[in-house]
């Protein structure tokens, strides 16, 4: 890419360099307002060196305080890139031009092959952004798929595409799809038409030159054995299909199905990916199987009939016939339609159970007679589960202001006011208040957080009714509307990041989703968990409490969910100090220490539902990592 070519129809370029520029100039990740006004304007004929002037010029590059040279800007971008992405043996930096014009030399570097070559920063790659998408799939495009020569070989496959003579341009749209399979890298394929006489006798001559296509007027005369999928005559097959599935197929050789992923092809490209989720996941939201399927005919065949039938098979019937092992799920984009298949998404606010258990909420406090006040009239006039408890731990409060609230509060039917006076220990805490609680659902619930929505805990308690749902927790806003937390993410150090910090709220969002742990600030429980698996752990009295509970959770063979529709703003940590305070770096620091001793490797054991993609729920990016499996060593250059 040069200045040259960002010209209007290439937005994917206008795009790679608006991502470049924010990192380059000012050194961070382009938010998703930036990128799409940036690349609007330079689509729309803006020039590139306007768009840097107006980086280098804003008060934000201003505030950070470093030089504005752009030798030293380019140095700093080039070493941060190589160590970020392990880039090793670590290339020569590019020669940068020798003009002296700053604008000048930025574009030649941001536009070199070398600059190019390196990965785009990871932040940047939303799953829904569409330009985000055509980069990523680029890279996979680039790296293929390389197979293990000494991997066994991969059995044959089949497939059946029905061809309806009423479809327009049905001739071409079958040509293309012939086209699809001949650029196959894995050249062991069969092809079957099913199809009238009249199609058959049209495509007979056209398609007769490949030994590999067959005809067939009914399902009794399709012959296929072993592996077997249906496809529509307007699919095309990526080109490494074949190779990918043949080798899934060989480390998986007790499998009945596998199940790829799909996006929408039309005439600007590749759009709408449908990156799906394991099979255990899968099923629990969706009502069927469509897509790119291969069926183990032998052990399937009643499945593949009824694929056949309808382009779709039930959750059920693979329930049914299958056991969960025998359905496997191959994350990759093998298949690119041409139209958008929804999967029949069931959203979480449709399953509330009729039976609503009572609830027991739990929220420990001192002092701060807002917050006391705010949360307790949230939860006694602006929420309207039926069934509700609420247990305030007092620990030692001194302000007559919130003694005063915690009395008029104990007055209250449904409100007890436990004292449980002493160092601040919010595991302690929490453990005293459930011990004086007797809901079957016990909410953990911090005296920082306001109600958005009335039904919050009706959708925060509905998914517990699921045996294999052990947690749940809601989505915590800052007061912008932003999020704050959207559920934890862990990684082995420890280290554990909030999931969609400082996005926007996605209010499309709506199924559960899963993730390593969520913030006690909001957390639901069976309390017959709670009690299996020793509550919260003391020795953790300020930090990594609720971490450590979720991952005993998960321990016991339960699931920890977001769920999306219980949303609540939350002011974090306004009744004791943050962990970046310096008194309280040595409690997180123990802390730490505590949970790497007890968890070890598991702390980067917890993945995202598709390995395709980063992060979790509404806030997933696509991953570089994919593209470094796809290929043994990942350089960054050729």
């Amino acid at each position: 890419m040069s200045a040259v070519i960002l010209k209007r129809s290439d937005k994917v370029a206008c795009y790679e360099l608006v991502v470049r520029a924010y990192e380059l100039i000012l050194r961070r990740v382009a938010d998703p307002g930036g990128i799409d006004s940036n690349v609007s304007f330079l689509a729309g004929g803006g020039k590139p060196s306007a768009f840097l002037s107006g980086l280098l010029a804003s008060e934000e590059f201003h505030n950070l305080c470093i030089s504005s040279d752009p030798r030293e800007l380019c140095i700093h971008y080039w070493a941060t890139n190589i160590k970020k992405n392990d880039i090793c043996p670590v290339p020569p930096m590019p020669s940068l031009d020798g003009s002296g014009d700053t604008i000048k030399t930025l574009l030649h570097f941001l536009t070199c092959h070398e600059v190019r070559r390196l990965p785009l920063d990871q932040g940047a790659l939303r799953c829904d952004d569409q330009m985000a998408y055509h980069y990523w799939r680029n890279l996979v495009a680039q790296n293929g798929c390389k197979t293990d020569q000494e991997t066994a070989s991969p059995p044959p496959l089949s497939f059946v595409v029905r061809v309806d003579r009423s479809r327009p341009a049905w001739k071409k749209e079958l040509r293309g799809l012939l086209a699809s399979f001949q650029a196959q890298t894995n050249r062991n394929w069969r092809l079957c038409i099913l199809s009238d006489r009249f199609i058959l006798s049209s495509c007979l001559f056209s398609l007769a030159f490949d030994r590999r296509v067959s005809l067939a007027r009914t399902a009794q005369d399709i012959k296929t054995t072993g592996w077997t999928a249906v496809l529509d005559v307007d699919d095309r097959l990526e080109p490494d299909a074949c190779a990918r599935i043949g080798k899934a197929l060989v480390s998986a050789p007790d499998a009945g199905l596998i199940y790829a992923d799909e996006d929408v092809r039309d005439q600007t490209g590749y759009r709408a990916p449908w990156t799906k989720e394991e099979w255990i996941r899968y099923k629990t939201h969706s009502s069927f199987l469509t897509g790119l399927i291969l069926f183990q005919r032998d052990l399937s065949e009643r499945l593949f009939q009824s694929f056949l039938a309808t382009g779709r098979v039930s959750v059920e019937m693979v329930s049914g016939a299958l056991k969960t092992e025998q359905v496997r799920h191959l994350p990759a984009i093998l298949l690119h339609r041409a139209r958008q298949v929804s999967g029949n998404v069931q959203p979480a606010f449709l399953r509330l159970p009729a039976y609503q258990p009572s609830v027991s909420i739990i929220i420990p406090t001192k002092d701060k007679p807002g917050l006391i006040r705010c949360v307790l009239e949230a939860i006694c006039y602006r929420t309207k589960y039926p069934y509700v408890e609420i247990v305030v731990v007092n620990n030692g409060t001194t302000d007559e202001d919130a003694k005063s609230v915690l009395r008029n509060a104990g007055q209250r039917e449904n409100v007890k006011v436990v004292d449980a006076p002493g160092p601040f220990n919010w595991s302690y805490l929490n453990n005293v208040g459930v011990a004086h609680s007797k809901g079957d659902v016990v909410v953990l619930l911090n005296n920082d957080v306001d109600v958005i929505n009335a039904l919050w805990l009706d959708y925060l308690i509905a998914p517990l009714a699921r045996q294999d749902i052990g947690i749940t927790g809601a989505v915590l806003l800052f007061n912008d509307g932003t999020v704050q937390h959207a559920g934890v993410d862990l990684e082995v150090g420890p280290k554990a990041t909030h999931v969609g910090i400082g996005e926007t709220f996605s209010e499309s969002a709506e199924v559960e989703y899963d993730v390593p742990a969520v913030t006690g600030a909001c957390l639901a429980i069976r309390r017959t968990l709670f009690n299996q698996i020793g509550g919260l752990e003391e020795a953790l009295p300020v930090t990594w409490n609720d971490i450590d509970l979720c991952l005993r959770a998960r321990r016991a063979g339960k699931r920890v969910v977001i769920v999306p529709s219980a949303r609540l703003r939350h002011d974090e940590s306004s009744t004791r100090l943050p962990d970046t305070d310096v008194s309280q770096r040595r409690t997180v620091k123990k802390a730490q220490q505590f949970i790497q001793q007890r968890y070890g490797q598991e702390l980067g054991a917890w993945k995202p539902r598709n390995s395709q993609v980063k992060s979790f729920g509404p806030y997933e990016r696509w991953s570089l990592d994919y593209a470094r499996y796809l290929v043994p060593k990942f350089d960054g250059l050729d």
